[in-house]
C-alpha cells in the first residue's frame, strides 16, 4: 500500500476530519495487517506535545488499537511492537 492510498484510506474512514488532539500528521505507514497514522498535538493541561498512533486494518477498519503518548519515541516504540 503506498502512502497516498493509507492517507486515503484514513479519509475515507473519518471523513477528512483530522484528530482534535493530534491535529498534525507526521507519517503514514503499515505495519503487517495494519496500517496507522502517527501525528502530533499540543498537549492539554500541560506543556509540550502529545503523540498518537491511530490505527486501521488494512482493509480499512477501525480497531482499538490506536493510543497517545508523551514522547514521539514511546509512539515510534508502538508502532514498532505492532503484530506482524
Amino acid at each position: 500500500m503506498s502512502n497516498t492510498e493509507i492517507k486515503d484510506a484514513f479519509d475515507r474512514v473519518y471523513n477528512g476530519e483530522k484528530n482534535f488532539m493530534t491535529p498534525n500528521v507526521i507519517r503514514y505507514g503499515k505495519r503487517g495487517k495494519y496500517i496507522y497514522e502517527l501525528s502530533d498535538g499540543d498537549a492539554f493541561m500541560r506543556s509540550g506535545r502529545i503523540y498518537g498512533v491511530t490505527v486501521l486494518t488494512t482493509g480499512g477498519e477501525k480497531t482499538e488499537l490506536g493510543s497517545n503518548f508523551q514522547s514521539k519515541q514511546e509512539a515510534e516504540d508502538y508502532i514498532k511492537q505492532m503484530n506482524d
